[in-house]
C-alpha cells in the first residue's frame, strides 16, 4: 500500500475514534454502558482513548 494512503487512512480512522470518544465523554452513561450500546470493545476504547492522548501522533484536538 502507497505510503501516503497509509497515512490517510490512520488519519481517517483516528478521527473516527476521537469522534466515538467525544461522543462517549459528552454521554450521561458510563464508559462500559456506552460501549455496550455501541458495539464498541471496551479495550479498544480505552486503547485508543491512549493512543489518542500521546503528542506525537496526536493531530487531533483532545476536547
Amino acid at each position: 500500500m502507497d505510503n501516503s494512503l497509509q497515512i490517510v487512512n490512520t488519519n481517517r480512522e483516528m478521527q473516527e475514534w476521537a469522534n466515538k470518544i467525544r461522543a462517549c465523554r459528552s454521554s450521561s452513561i458510563s464508559v462500559r454502558a456506552w460501549c455496550r450500546e455501541n458495539n464498541v470493545p471496551i479495550s479498544s476504547f480505552y486503547a485508543w482513548d491512549w493512543v489518542k492522548r500521546i503528542p506525537s501522533c496526536n493531530g487531533i484536538k483532545n476536547n
